[in-house]
């Protein structure tokens, strides 16, 4: 088949551009040394428009403003609608064995293939 739906489109004249739906379950009362540990898990849902084989990616910044992305591709049998789970490598948020603390951003962006 060929996908003729860019990620996020709108349905119908004049639709509303989706986002994908970023949750991060760690994160409800702050991510301490234990947490990420292993990294870090992102549960991203896709927007309308997603298909397997198609690619969502992670931004993330850094408290001292670097940034880092992270990717995977949507695997084949996901349903739409559902989360595609994403890890922060536990790099990305240490330096040399101890973790960097402060305020990270996260944005996901999702795109064909």
């Amino acid at each position: 088949t060929v996908d003729t739906t860019a990620p996020g489109q709108g349905t119908g004249e004049n639709g509303t551009d989706e986002l994908p739906l970023v949750a991060i379950p760690e994160a409800a009362d702050g991510i301490n040394k234990d947490e990420a540990g292993d990294g870090i898990d992102v549960l991203v849902t896709p927007p309308t428009g997603i298909e397997p084989g198609d690619t969502v990616t992670l931004t993330l910044t850094k408290p001292d403003g670097s940034t880092a992305e992270i990717s995977a591709t949507v695997p084949d049998g996901w349903t739409a609608g559902t989360a595609v789970t994403i890890t922060i490598p536990t790099a990305e948020i240490s330096d040399g064995g101890s973790f960097n603390d402060g305020n990270y951003t996260l944005t996901a962006t999702a795109s064909d293939t």
